[in-house]
């Protein structure tokens, strides 16, 4: 998805602390590693939401024997090794 298609409300959720004077000092001068790290340069974002991303890493988990269950409660755990 482009981000020119997202709309205002999602990115104003990812995008906090964010004012002009930040984003021209970006744009100029070397960022540190402690300053906004909400100025990227390049986004890739799910045509269909990240659920598309869940799903494929229920695929990749299932393909490497660990299946996804949905809609199972869980009444039970196993530890091994203490972990």
């Amino acid at each position: 998805m482009k981000c020119s298609e997202i709309g205002s409300d999602w990115a104003a959720q990812r995008i906090k602390n964010l004012d002009f004077s930040s984003l021209v000092r970006d744009m100029f001068l070397k960022r540190k590693d402690d300053e906004i790290t909400t100025l990227i340069r390049q986004f890739s974002y799910p045509r269909l939401g990240p659920g598309m991303m869940w799903e494929r890493v229920a695929q990749i988990l299932a393909a490497r024997g660990f299946p996804v269950r949905l809609g199972c409660r869980v009444t039970k755990l196993h530890l091994t090794g203490g972990g």
